[in-house]
């Protein structure tokens, strides 16, 4: 399979660098990349859904943090993340990070409902 870099480049591209196994960096989640077991990543899940949000400490990309938190309606209706090359942004720079992350998936959030009441039930905006 052959998938977009944040970048633009493809991975398979030597300039990429490559996926490294998981960390079990304390704060760090392990939901996604090899080698993690399916009770590590139900135990992963729950803790990102109780907290609302999942932490990214370069287990996917070396030197890449990120915070990531879900657009829900009825249902998750996707997904908004920070990224940084700066590990503060998961660290010492974490709170600010999640507040404006949340302000931002409120404003989402708020704006296709207003998009789903316009158009009403059983139509669709596409």
């Amino acid at each position: 399979m052959v998938a977009d870099h944040p970048d633009g480049r493809r991975q398979g591209d030597p300039r990429v660098p490559p996926r490294r196994p998981p960390r079990r960096d304390p704060g760090g989640d392990r939901a996604s990349g090899d080698g993690v077991t399916p009770a590590e990543l139900r135990t992963d899940l729950d803790r990102i859904r109780s907290r609302g949000y999942a932490i990214n400490r370069g287990q996917d990309i070396s030197g890449i943090y990120a915070i990531g938190m879900p657009v829900v309606l009825d249902e998750v209706a996707g997904s908004l993340s920070l990224a940084s090359p700066s590990r503060d942004l998961v660290d010492d720079g974490r709170d600010a990070a999640l507040e404006a992350l949340s302000r931002a998936v409120e404003r989402v959030e708020r704006r296709l409902s207003e998009r789903e009441v316009a158009s009403g039930p059983g139509s669709s905006s596409r």
